[in-house]
């Protein structure tokens, strides 16, 4: 049996998502999902370093941290492989680190992970950088998982569907007859993260019992908004948006915080509230036609399902091919590794790009596979310093 592992980390930092596939040209079965949780203060500097990658940063540090990654990886593979029968091969491992820096301006997308560390480990293929090329032909790169839904809908003969993934970034998928598009609408769970850790010392809000226990405040409210339209670089083609958040995009407004002197439970309600609000923005483009297909953390969080609810939004939580809302991501970096191991280019972002292109980077222990991480390596750090 050939196994495709993905590999995803998010933009919540707060561990690592496996899953294990048997894949082909028209099926994804999932045989096993594993989770791996980083220590708190891992997931900290994690997010530190994504939220001020334009102060600069520090390459032996940041290549520290992506072994310190890699081992965890390692770790959980090896740990899911201990069940598994002798007749079995990693046909590959996609792996999507942790974004430290994606930017369309200056043509780069940077996920943290030490990939040569990986393939000693497992002496196989690695499939990585999947957001670079669609960059380097004008592309955005992100987000990528339309183009697994796409491939859902085909093989499961569903031809209208929309789906919302809450992480730390929200990111929203349309699938109709005419267009498949999809693209970042704002914050999921990363302020309510953010307030949690201020408030609380704790890495998130466990099924949002902090935001159940608040109610709306105004004044945090339009202080959001500003921060969102501050940030936001939307551009439309052919009458649909095109736009990308990050961590960087809403760090915690700690000073508004002071000034506002909001009690923890409201300002986390409220940073709930204002997620559904920037679903909300594009609820008229959208057409909503059907019950509205959620994944990701924010399904487990029922203060913002509510709020979702409460606002007329009939929610699905049966995901095509009985994927659960958990492993949507890591499923979608297994199947575009085995788009890569097979050689098949993908058309990635058919509003802008006229070509199919080849999406992730095959690593193998040849120089040429070194030398690419070295480059891509010193770019980042160049682009980082001269933003600084």
């Amino acid at each position: 049996m050939l196994i495709d592992v993905g590999v995803m980390i998010g933009s919540s930092a707060d561990g690592v998502d496996i899953v294990f596939c048997n894949i082909t040209d028209d099926d994804i079965t999932i045989i096993k999902s594993g989770h791996e949780s980083f220590e708190f203060d891992f997931q900290k500097d994690l997010v530190y370093l994504a939220q001020n990658s334009e102060a600069g940063i520090d390459l032996p540090n940041l290549k520290k941290l992506g072994t310190q990654i890699s081992f965890v990886i390692s770790k959980l593979i090896k740990e899911m492989l201990e069940s598994f029968p002798e007749n079995f091969k990693l046909r590959q491992i996609a792996v999507h680190g942790y974004t430290i820096i994606h930017s369309r301006k200056n043509k780069i997308s940077y996920q943290l992970a030490d990939i040569p560390y990986l393939y000693k480990e497992f002496n196989c293929p690695i499939v990585h950088d999947f957001r670079q090329e669609i960059l380097n032909e004008g592309g955005f790169g992100a987000p990528l998982i339309p183009l697994f839904h796409q491939w859902l809908g085909k093989i499961t003969k569903t031809h209208e569907m929309t789906l919302l993934n809450i992480g730390g970034i929200s990111n929203i998928t349309i699938i109709r007859k005419d267009i498949v598009h999809g693209w970042d609408i704002g914050p999921g769970n990363c302020i309510s993260d953010q307030l949690m850790q201020f408030y609380y010392n704790s890495p998130f809000d466990f099924n949002g019992q902090k935001a159940g226990m608040g109610s709306l405040n105004k004044e945090f409210l339009n202080e959001l908004e500003n921060q969102y339209n501050s940030k936001k670089t939307i551009q439309y083609v052919k009458g649909y948006p095109f736009q990308w958040f990050d961590r960087s995009s809403f760090k915690l407004l700690t000073n508004e915080i002071n000034k506002i002197k909001i009690n923890p439970e409201d300002a986390i309600y409220t940073s709930l509230y204002f997620t559904k609000e920037c679903f909300l923005k594009y609820k008229d483009l959208i057409q909503l036609n059907d019950k509205l297909i959620v994944f990701g953390g924010g399904v487990f969080n029922q203060t913002l399902l509510n709020l979702f609810i409460h606002s007329g939004i009939d929610l699905n939580f049966d995901l095509p091919k009985g994927i659960h809302p958990l492993n949507m991501e890591a499923a979608c970096f297994a199947w575009l590794g085995f788009q890569r191991i097979i050689n098949h280019k993908i058309y990635a972002e058919p509003l802008i790009l006229k070509k199919p292109i080849d999406i992730g980077i095959i690593y193998l222990d040849t120089k040429k596979c070194k030398s690419y991480i070295n480059q891509k390596d010193k770019l980042m750090h160049q682009i980082t310093q001269k933003i600084s």
